[in-house]
């Protein structure tokens, strides 16, 4: 029997040699439109807060949050492709789903 693995993504710093540097590439999220106004800026705040884990790895800026672009303004992005990490807090729900891919 063998054993797969699904690599998420290596992070690699700007700077080598310094002890707490910026990576090459940040893990970015978008938070979807659909979360409400009234929750956005404190569901930034805590995804945010992940960067703690980070900084002890020797990252900072480690994680971007982005607002999710409404289709007339960028039609060719959306939350159901594969490519984009995104969270969506569903307000009728409760539910809060972030999937985790490429």
């Amino acid at each position: 029997m063998s054993a797969r693995y699904i690599i998420v993504g290596a992070m690699r710093r700007k700077i080598r040699l310094q002890r707490l540097s910026e990576p090459v590439n940040p893990t970015s999220t978008t938070s979807d439109s659909s979360t409400p106004v009234k929750w956005r800026s404190w569901i930034k705040r805590g995804i945010e807060e992940f960067g703690a884990a980070f900084e002890l790895a020797g990252f900072k800026n480690a994680i971007v949050v982005k607002m999710h672009l409404r289709h007339r303004e960028d039609p060719n992005w959306s939350v159901d492709d594969i490519r984009h990490s995104v969270f969506d807090g569903l307000p009728s729900t409760g539910t809060v789903i972030m999937p985790q891919c490429c």
